[in-house]
């Protein structure tokens, strides 16, 4: 765990302009996030109605629609990886806003992703209690510390006493050096 506050959008925007593993030159299967990428893609049902939180530049999106997946909406605050993610995919399914602004009970969908956001925020569990009930919840963690992480997990353990009592259902499976969490609220 650390202390450090989050980052606001521009230091997001800087990131996605400045590394080119985020560009469009980069898709979803050859980035450092495939792995990630595809562990999740197989906890998915095609039919599931797919909500992503911070969808950075579409490289998950990409997979999801290319393979017809029923993706339905990525939202990030980075005002140039929505740019990204609309050229990437070449459809309007992303909308920036901000995560603690954002009605998530007005959002038809069964399913939400959150890969690689919740250690980047303060108040991950209020964005967590934001979700309705019944709804599946799938998302990773890292056990490593990094610049923009708020916090990092050492241990299982610790991922589940931080999220397990938020959820109904809570299983967490390990991929190299992040958790990877599926939750029923």
């Amino acid at each position: 765990m650390t202390d450090k506050k989050e980052k606001n959008s521009d230091y997001y925007d800087n990131v996605y302009k400045q590394y080119k593993h985020y560009s469009l030159d980069v898709d979803g299967y050859h980035t450092c996030y495939t792995q990630l990428y595809l562990f999740v893609k197989n906890l998915l049902q095609k039919e599931e109605k797919i909500l992503e939180l911070g969808c950075g530049t579409g490289q998950f999106a990409e997979i999801l629609i290319n393979e017809g997946y029923n993706y339905k909406f990525g939202i990030d605050f980075s005002e140039y990886a929505i740019q990204l993610s609309k050229e990437r995919c070449k459809i309007n399914l992303f909308m920036k806003y901000d995560l603690y602004d954002l009605e998530i009970s007005k959002i038809d969908f069964d399913t939400i992703i959150a890969l690689e956001v919740f250690e980047h925020l303060e108040n991950d569990i209020k964005i967590i209690n934001s979700i309705p009930s019944k709804k599946r919840v799938i998302f990773n963690v890292p056990s490593y510390n990094d610049t923009s992480h708020v916090r990092f997990f050492k241990e299982p353990d610790d991922v589940e006493k931080r999220f397990k009592p938020e959820f109904n259902f809570f299983k967490i499976n390990e991929l190299g050096k992040i958790y990877i969490i599926e939750g029923i609220k």
